[in-house]
């Protein structure tokens, strides 16, 4: 079950837009939506589970999604060493494996977030 179905309604309209491309900071904003923290608490050194669970969740839907982004770049992104960033994506694969963690949400978002928001090539 989504616990945020307003967010997720609107996500997958604009993904369904055809303008629409995967962008870090749309993908971020959803997955803040989807478990409940800020965007800076996801890049903060807060090493909490409810904090560490999203961000874990964000490197690993990025590192799907987007293979021309390299770790080096999403750490960038998130103000954190690219180390960090392949142990965040293990660690979400381990949390997926073991516990079958939101495995349906998991692809729902891989879904949506696969491509959301396109900037349009020809705009003004």
């Amino acid at each position: 079950m989504y616990h945020y179905p307003e967010v997720f309604e609107q996500v997958q309209a604009v993904a369904q837009d055809n303008r629409a491309i995967f962008t870090l900071k749309r993908c971020l904003s959803v997955i803040c939506s989807h478990y409940g923290v800020t965007q800076e608490e996801i890049k903060s050194k807060n090493r909490t589970r409810c904090v560490a669970i999203p961000r874990h969740h964000f490197c690993w839907v990025v590192y799907r999604n987007r293979i021309d982004i390299s770790y080096p770049m999403i750490g960038r992104f998130l103000g954190k060493d690219h180390t960090t960033i392949v142990h965040s994506v293990s660690k979400f694969e381990e949390i997926k494996n073991q516990n079958h963690y939101n495995v349906i949400e998991v692809e729902r978002l891989i879904r949506i977030n696969a491509l959301t928001v396109k900037a349009n090539q020809r705009s003004i």
